[in-house]
This record gives structure tokens, sequence and C-alpha cells, in this order.
């Protein structure tokens, strides 16, 4: 099987290991079964239909994207289910244990403060990164892996308080996340041309792009400082992105920092998202510490 399509089942795979985690066996087992059932289909159509490896493995990479937000009601509905038939009210919705929330939360942590260094090397014309297997890069790779599973740790602590805005902004939050590693995963793998530019456009836009309205929803959700870091980076980040854009195209001599490896506009914007997902991460840990 191609490299590629195996990479974009290796993921769909662990984000559905991700999302039935903690739930009871015969609804984890079941869930997951389908989701190995709908993968064999595509890679037997892959197979016998001589269907290009990209193009199996956009599809499923995009399925797995477009899927998130149903997952995470699907679980919230079956915990609500299992909540109704208990005597104990005080089930959680995303059913974590205290343990994991709270290494969810340093995950979080971890991955915001990373991401922010790997950016202030990018400005400063130095990389930590290295490269791997299809151009994957450890470091900003890293740090949007713990970042998705530091969200996902803020749904399990947060998702009463924030309702449903708050649920939906943060699924953005979470295949934006997903957006960035699939890009860096896969790319690598896809043959040159028109299909491989057409699905890095795709999944740039989802990361640049889908921030700003999850931000947007989980600003409204929340209160205090919260709601204004949120909305801080929804309005200040790609208001700056976009500024940088305008004066490189405008100016005769782009300055250096409006260049690549990243421009002083997006920097701005991403260690704004940075700073407030590692604090979501820090609060997330905080709050698994308190006693139930």
């Amino acid at each position: 099987m191609n490299g590629s399509v195996q990479a974009a089942s290796a993921v769909a795979r662990a984000w559905v290991r991700l999302y039935t985690a903690g739930l009871p066996d015969t609804l984890r087992s079941s869930r997951r079964a389908e989701t190995d059932s709908d993968l064999w289909e595509h890679q037997h159509d892959h197979l016998t239909s001589r269907t290009a490896a990209g193009i199996t493995a956009t599809e499923i990479v995009l399925r797995t994207c477009l899927g998130v937000f149903d997952d995470l009601a699907w679980r919230f509905e079956m915990l609500r289910a299992a909540r109704r038939g208990s005597n104990n009210g005080r089930i959680s919705m995303l059913r974590f244990t205290s343990r994991q929330t709270r290494w969810m939360g340093l995950a979080g942590l971890a991955g915001g403060l990373l991401w922010a260094i790997n950016l202030v090397t990018l400005i400063l014309g130095r990389r930590i990164d290295s490269p791997i297997a299809w151009g994957l890069s450890v470091v900003p790779a890293l740090a949007a892996a713990l970042l998705l599973t530091g969200l996902v740790g803020f749904l399990a602590s947060y998702h009463e308080r924030i309702g449903r805005k708050g649920t939906i902004g943060a699924s953005l939050l979470i295949a934006s996340m997903a957006s960035y590693l699939l890009a860096n995963t896969l790319l690598g793998a896809l043959p040159a041309g028109t299909g491989r530019d057409i699905f890095g456009a795709l999944l740039g836009i989802g990361f640049a792009i889908l921030p700003i309205p999850g931000f947007i929803l989980i600003g409204l959700a929340l209160k205090g400082p919260a709601r204004a870091g949120a909305f801080l980076v929804a309005i200040v980040g790609p208001s700056s992105a976009f500024l940088s854009f305008v004066l490189a195209q405008l100016l005769p001599v782009a300055p250096r920092w409006l260049g690549p490896p990243v421009s002083l506009g997006y920097f701005i914007y991403f260690v704004l998202a940075a700073a407030w997902l590692a604090a979501a991460g820090y609060s997330t840990y905080r709050q698994a510490q308190r006693p139930v």
C-alpha cells in the first residue's frame, strides 16, 4: 500500500482512538470497528479502481477533519445516555480520569510553549527542527500534536461551561491542528503536481482560517481574561498577518521581517494563538487537580 494512504489511515485511527478513550468497551470497540471498515473500503477502492494514492489519502484526510465535530457530538451523546441511566449525575461528559486530563493539560501547555519557541527561532532565521520521513518537521508537528491533545483535555474540563458555541469553536481548533499535522505528514509523500498543490492549499487554509471562527466562538462562550484573549487572537492575529502581506506586496523591496521563513504578521498571529492555547492547557491542568 502507498505510503500516503498508510499515513492518512494511521492519522484517522489515531483520532478515533483519542475521541473514544475512556468510553465503555462496547462503544469504543464498535466505533473503532466502523472506522476500520471505512478505511478498508477506501483502500480496497484504491487498489481495485487504481485511484491515485494522493486522491485516496486526501479523501481519508478530509473525511477525518470534516468529521471532528460530529465525532465529538457522538461522544457527548453516548455519555449523556450513560449519565441519564446512572444514579451518579456527575459522570464526566468526556469521562477522562483526572490524571488523564492533567496530562492533557500539561501537553497543551508544553505544545503552546514549544510552538512559540519554534516561531521565535524562525523569525531569527534559525531552525530547531529537522526533516524526517515524508518531509515532516519534528518540532512544529510535535507541538501541534501536543496542542491537539491539550484541546481535547480543555473540552473534557470545560464543555459544560462553554456550551455548544464553545464546543464548536474548540472543534474547529482541533481540526486546525489536525490540518497542520496532515499537511506536514502527507505533502511530502504526494507526487508533485496540481493535485499536491491543491491539497496543500486546502490544508493550509484550514490551518490559518479555522482558528479565527474557533477563537471567536470560544470567546463568546467564556468570560473575563480568557474571553479577551480569545478575541485578541481572533482579531489582532489575522489583522497583523494580513497587514504584513499587504505591505510585502506594496513595498518595492520587502524588508526581512516581511519575508520567509515567517513574516512578522504571521509570527504575531501564531504566537498569540500559542500563548492562549498554552494558558488553556495550564487551566485544564489546574481544573483537573480540583477535587470532584
